[in-house]
This record gives structure tokens, C-alpha cells and sequence, in this order.
């Protein structure tokens, strides 16, 4: 990690991303501006939460930890996402781990700035409900939704989520990961994605995904419910 200077760049982004009235520290320069290189860690399961980080560019992998010790891809966060929001808030430590997927930057306020100065700012506080509360209401409807789906249309459901969540026609994508996540054997999982991959849907590729057909996989996800 290293700190960056506060450039106009970044002062105009926070603009871009509507975060100016929110965390007007930010333009003038008085919250610290982070960068994290691709597969860096930027929090760690069970350490106590240092601050809040707000993201402003790149992408961010979460990944939670199971009694084994396997990593699992939980979801992406991107700009305007925050980090350790929820653990600040409930006085807990860090639920997930989390690493840049590319290159990340980063608004950095320390806990006692969050608990103390931001804590009195009536737009601080709305921002942080309003984010929350999507936060919360985004990952109820994806566990949700896997519910109405049969196996296939489970994997189906997953690829067209990481697709619209990455804007990319090219996805990552690990069996042993994604079997965890969607509740499948390894094998069960192999085999459906070999049976999508001769009807055209996908394309397997070394740690990757290529989508080839959006229409026929919603077609299909249309189709799987139940």
C-alpha cells in the first residue's frame, strides 16, 4: 500500500461519483488517498477494523474464509462501494478478507475520524444509511434468487451476475470457487459447464470465463426456475 497525493484527479472524481457533499474532507485533501497493487490485501478475517475505505477506482475481491482454510469468492466491490462499514458500525472484526483485483485506490478515514468527526455530520450519515441499506438489500436478493433456481440455472445466475457486476464478457472463474458459492460438487459443476460450453453459452478458458451467448443464458435462466 502507499499514499497518494491529492491531485485534481482525484478531486474530480470524487465529484463523479456524487461523494463531495458526503465526505468534503476529500477536497481538501484532509483524508488519506490510498493505492493498493493488484492481489494485495487491504483487510484480513478476524483483525479489527482499522477505518472506513471508500472505494474511488478498481475493483476489489472478497473472499471469506471457511473452517478449511478455503477462500471463496463472496462478490466484487467497485466506486463508489466502502469497506468496513458494517464491521465499524457493529464493533466487530472484519468478516471477510479482501484483496485489490486490480489496482485499487482509496479514500482511507481512520476509526476515530469515523466515530468523532464524520459521526456529527447529518450527510455523512445519510450517505452511510443509504449505502448500508443497499449493501444489505443487494446480497439478501442474490442468496435469495439461488433458491428459485435449479443447478444449472444456479451457474447461470452466478455467470450473468459477475458479467453485469463487471461489465465484461470474459469473467474469472474457479470450479473449486464457484462450486463452494453455489452449492455444487466439483464434479456436478465440471460437467454442466462442459455440457454449456457445447451448446455455445461459454467458454472455458485457464482460470477464466468467456460468455459467448447473454441472450440464450437469460433465455435459459428464464427457463430454470423451480
Amino acid at each position: 500500500m502507499k499514499k497518494l497525493h491529492w491531485t485534481q484527479y482525484w478531486r474530480n472524481k470524487v465529484l463523479q461519483l456524487g461523494l463531495d457533499a458526503a465526505f468534503p474532507e476529500a477536497q481538501s485533501g484532509v483524508l488519506d488517498l490510498r493505492e493498493y497493487e493488484k492481489g494485495e490485501h487491504i483487510t484480513l478475517s478476524g483483525m479489527d477494523p482499522e477505518g472506513l475505505y471508500i472505494l474511488l477506482s478498481g475493483r476489489v475481491l472478497v473472499t471469506p474464509v471457511s473452517e478449511e482454510g478455503n477462500e471463496v469468492i463472496l462478490t466484487y466491490l467497485t466506486p463508489p462501494e466502502m469497506l468496513a462499514d458494517i464491521e465499524l458500525i457493529n464493533g466487530s472484526t472484519y468478516m471477510h478478507t479482501t484483496k485489490a483485483d486490480t489496482k485499487v485506490t482509496a479514500i482511507f478515514i481512520p476509526r476515530k475520524m469515523f466515530f468523532s468527526d464524520l459521526a456529527e455530520q447529518s450527510c455523512f450519515l445519510r450517505y452511510m444509511l443509504g449505502a448500508v441499506t443497499a449493501k444489505l438489500t443487494g446480497h439478501s436478493a442474490v442468496f435469495s434468487s439461488f433458491r428459485l433456481y435449479n443447478v444449472r440455472g444456479r451457474l447461470c445466475r452466478y455467470i450473468l451476475d459477475r458479467q453485469d457486476k463487471l461489465g465484461k464478457d470474459v469473467i474469472p472463474f474457479s470450479v473449486r470457487q464457484t462450486a463452494a458459492y453455489i452449492g455444487l460438487s466439483e464434479r456436478h459443476l465440471r460437467r454442466i459447464v462442459a455440457a454449456m460450453q457445447d451448446e455455445g453459452l461459454i467458454e472455458k478458458m485457464p482460470r477464466h470465463l468467456r460468455i459467448i451467448n447473454t441472450h440464450l443464458l437469460r433465455l435459459e435462466l428464464s427457463e430454470k426456475t423451480g
